[in-house]
């Protein structure tokens, strides 16, 4: 159990770094969300797949369609962040994260018929409450973009949780390697067509401004040859990425899912430590970040913990 604990402590530790890095690079450096988390994606899964090495699932990977769907979902939920973190600190990102949990069991009630228990209710209670009071905390100036980001990142991680559940090579993977392998798959499949994407895009943006005005978060040439993007997501993507990943896989295969998921409801008060020692060091300023949002992001934290219980005990009957 102990050492579950641990494993899953360090998922949320590099969880945290990740993010709070990311909040760095929006800030700091002159990068282009879009490109820069299609090349961190595109970095890792590398990585991953060398840590794997040789073996079984990948040809078999790449031709399902789950692949293409799961990973298209998580680089676009990797992008809203990006763009949420534009707004938002990382700890208030995290904190309205948890906008997954009503969307999901409203979600699963519709297309899966999954009845919520009656914890679930209780704790979905206090869940709303705390973003709704975190939501309205945001400046009002930056509230609607910023809630637009945040709430189509929570989307994307649901629909990504949905695929995951149905995805037949992850569900066949069984090792650490073969997990390893099969996620490296993914991600770098759709990580490497959105670059092309955006390649193809900044071109169409070169050749034909005219045509395509309005869409200026589109990417030029210039954002291809920042080095900024480039050396940043590189560190980012071959350092920090791969070890949560890494470490999220020994976890949920040591620690049971609820211990699993209690630690992770941690995940915004290690964010907020993180944001709060780079804003020491001069990296980041948080002055946006409210006494408020902290309280009303553990009301969030102790719904979310009624319904782990609540799911624990189900599992126990």
């Amino acid at each position: 159990m102990w050492l579950g604990i641990v494993l899953s402590l360090l998922t949320m530790f590099f969880w945290a770094l990740s993010d709070v890095l990311l909040k760095v690079a929006s800030v700091h450096f002159d990068v282009h969300p879009v490109l820069f988390i299609s090349l961190t994606s595109l970095v890792s899964a590398l990585v991953l797949l060398l840590i794997a090495g040789p073996g079984t699932r990948g040809i078999n990977t790449l031709r399902s369609p789950h692949t293409w769907s799961y990973g298209t979902m998580n680089v676009v939920q990797d992008m809203s962040q990006m763009f949420a973190l534009v707004y938002v600190t990382a700890t208030v990102m995290n904190f309205m994260n948890r906008l997954t949990i009503p969307l999901s069991l409203l979600l699963s009630f519709i297309f899966l018929r999954r009845k919520p228990n009656r914890y679930d209710l209780i704790g979905v209670i206090p869940v709303m409450l705390g973003l709704w009071f975190i939501g309205t905390n945001i400046s009002e100036d930056i509230r609607i973009p910023a809630l637009f980001w945040l709430v189509f990142s929570a989307v994307a991680s649901i629909l990504c949780a949905m695929i995951g559940e149905t995805h037949p090579e992850s569900l066949a993977a069984n090792d650490i390697p073969t997990k390893a392998r099969v996620t490296g798959y993914v991600v770098m499949t759709c990580s490497a067509c959105f670059l092309l994407a955006m390649w193809i895009m900044a071109a169409a943006k070169s050749a034909m401004p005219e045509a395509i005005q309005g869409f200026g978060w589109l990417p030029t040439y210039e954002d291809f040859l920042n080095p900024s993007t480039f050396l940043f997501a590189v560190a980012l993507g071959f350092t920090v990425m791969p070890f949560a990943l890494y470490f999220f896989f020994q976890a949920t295969r040591v620690a049971k899912n609820e211990v699993f998921m209690m630690i992770s409801s941690l995940l915004p008060f290690m964010t907020f430590a993180m944001e709060w020692l780079f804003s020491k060091a001069g990296l980041l300023d948080i002055y946006q970040l409210k006494t408020t949002d902290l309280l009303f992001g553990t009301l969030i934290v102790a719904g979310a913990l009624i319904m782990v219980y609540g799911r624990h005990k189900h599992q126990q009957t």
